[in-house]
């Protein structure tokens, strides 16, 4: 787990550095600035969460016994799929429905999801780690 944590944590931030030039050279034209602000929050949260995920990975490794850890990951990880991926879909498309979702619901619950990771990571900081 821990090597997936840290391609998708490096696949995260190269992403985040991408689309946030993307969206500061061609976006800023295109978008009203609501929608590049959303966009923009989007890349700095996957930037963020992407070196927090490369860390657990690193935490994962040299603690295996702290198995929240590995619990923390996953939630960081789907955190950053549904907050950045909603925000970037809400910002560049009319899509605001999938089926009987609203993708604007998604948002909160990807951020929530990151924060569970993060209590996750803390909980098992304080009780499972050993130094």
């Amino acid at each position: 787990m821990p090597k997936l944590f840290i391609v998708f944590g490096s696949i995260s931030c190269l992403l985040s550095i991408v689309l946030g030039a993307f969206a500061s050279h061609k976006l800023k034209t295109m978008l009203e600035p609501a929608a590049l602000n959303s966009f923009q929050v989007a890349c700095d949260y996957q930037m963020s969460q992407g070196l927090g995920l490369i860390l657990v990975a690193i935490m994962t490794a040299k603690w295996s016994e702290a198995k929240l850890l590995t619990t923390s990951g996953s939630f960081i990880f789907a955190g950053i799929v549904l907050f950045c991926g909603s925000l970037y879909l809400l910002s560049l498309t009319s899509i605001r429905h999938f089926g009987p979702i609203n993708i604007g619901l998604v948002t909160p619950l990807g951020g929530s999801l990151m924060i569970i990771g993060w209590c996750c990571f803390v909980y098992s900081a304080i009780f499972q780690i050993k130094l």
